[in-house]
């Protein structure tokens, strides 16, 4: 016999083997039945609900711009919301910017 022949028979035999059943290890057929246990019932009344639901997303505007100053500084007050309506010309920030105010009082002394 050839190699992959004695391979084939080995596992032939050894399910064979496995699969016989003992009595020993099989479980009695008199045993008794688990005892039914009593739980508590609650009485469902029909009624009327708001349901939510949340859903993930992510909203963009029509226009997306981005803003940047024209002077270097620090911002100290924001006056418009994220989000908002704004117009041509309407104060956004407060900046408050030490070089800035340094040349304007120099050039005011001048």
């Amino acid at each position: 016999m050839n190699y992959i022949q004695k391979l084939a028979a080995l596992f032939s035999l050894v399910g064979i083997i496995g699969c016989q059943s003992n009595d020993k290890n099989a479980a009695p057929q008199t045993a008794a039945p688990p005892p039914i246990l009593e739980y508590s019932v609650l009485a469902l009344t029909p009624r009327s609900t708001t349901l939510f639901s949340d859903y993930p997303a992510t909203i963009q505007g029509q226009q997306n711009i981005e803003i940047r100053p024209k002077i270097d500084g620090y911002i100290d007050a924001i006056y418009v919301d994220e989000g908002a309506v704004v117009s041509k010309g309407q104060t956004l920030f407060r900046i408050s910017a030490p070089n800035m105010s340094r040349r304007f009082v120099l050039h005011k002394q001048i």
